[in-house]
């Protein structure tokens, strides 16, 4: 489970190698990798909203690229080439499309990511997200979520 709070309404996703992530000095913690990534499934609640299927060994992955370029000007200097060699950043968007189709509230849409392999890793991978919002929250020392709507 990703976000059991608002729905964000812009979402990146990014995979990159555990070591690296926990701060192995040989290694780049910013080397977004697919580690040969062939499914990306992204849920909302029950309902399968965006479904990636890129093939990164035949370089078939134009709607992964297109959507991660799409009306963002901060990722129009990577491309097509950069995606598959170290800025596999896959972005997913919710907006009020998303939101009309699955009957979705702003609060409380529970989501989901699911990844599939062309083989097993050989490494451990982490996941970053980051999600937009349009509202804001705050933590307390508690670690409990207080939602400011726009």
């Amino acid at each position: 489970t990703l976000y059991s709070t608002e729905l964000p309404h812009e979402l990146f996703i990014m995979l990159v190698d555990s070591r690296a992530y926990h701060g192995m000095k040989s290694m780049s913690p910013a080397r977004f990798q697919h580690f040969g990534l062939t499914n990306l499934s992204f849920q909302i609640e029950a309902n399968k909203a965006i479904i990636y299927e890129p093939d990164f060994d035949s370089r078939h992955y134009n709607r992964e690229y297109i959507d991660l370029t799409r009306n963002n000007a901060s990722t129009t200097a990577i491309n097509y080439d950069d995606f598959d060699g170290g800025y596999s950043i896959f972005r997913v968007c919710c907006g009020p499309d998303i939101r009309r189709a699955y009957s979705l509230s702003l609060v409380k849409s529970q989501t989901r990511l699911k990844f599939t392999f062309k083989k097993d890793l050989e490494q451990n991978v982490s996941v970053i997200t980051y999600g937009r919002f349009h509202s804001s929250f705050r933590l307390d020392k508690s670690r409990n979520v207080y939602l400011n709507q726009p």
